[in-house]
Parts: C-alpha cells; sequence; structure tokens
C-alpha cells in the first residue's frame, strides 16, 4: 500500500526538477500509480503494490470553482475522495 501526501510530493517535484519561477502549473505533477509501480519494480524486496492512496487539500470552492469541479467529477467517476470531519 502507497500512501502519498500529494501536494508535498507536488512541490518537491517542482523544487528539485524545475527550480524556475515561470516553470507551468503542470509541472511537478506526477501519476501516482505509476510512482508506486516504479518504487515496487526498482525495490531489491519482493513487493507487491496492494493500493495507492492520495491525500491532499481539497479546493476553495469560492477561490478555485474548476478545482472544486475536478475533485466532484473524480467522486463521480468512482474515486473514492473524503472531506474533512
Amino acid at each position: 500500500m502507497l500512501f502519498i501526501d500529494y501536494q508535498n510530493v507536488y512541490r518537491g517535484a517542482r523544487e528539485c526538477f524545475h527550480p524556475e519561477a515561470d516553470a507551468p502549473s503542470i509541472a511537478g505533477q506526477i501519476s501516482p500509480i505509476l510512482l508506486g509501480e516504479h518504487i515496487v519494480a526498482t525495490s531489491p524486496f519482493d513487493r507487491e503494490l496492494a493500493g495507492v492512496h492520495i491525500y491532499r487539500g481539497r479546493p476553495d470552492a469560492t477561490r478555485d470553482p474548476r478545482g472544486t469541479q475536478l475533485v466532484h467529477g473524480k467522486s463521480r467517476r468512482g474515486r473514492a475522495t473524503h472531506g474533512q470531519p
């Protein structure tokens, strides 16, 4: 099982691979499933990827209506999304 704090991974990837201030917002985005598969494939141990859980904040609907729509769309397509209690 792989657990990812997406915002920290995104920021770390931007700092490492795209340090320029004018890098497009897509720079630093990753595929969580491909990352998990890479970790399993390159491990010296016998591992199996049982699942990938991604944790991230939810966009503020008043400041980022498009981001809010994307989160709701993922939920409708069968991806589990959970809010803070």
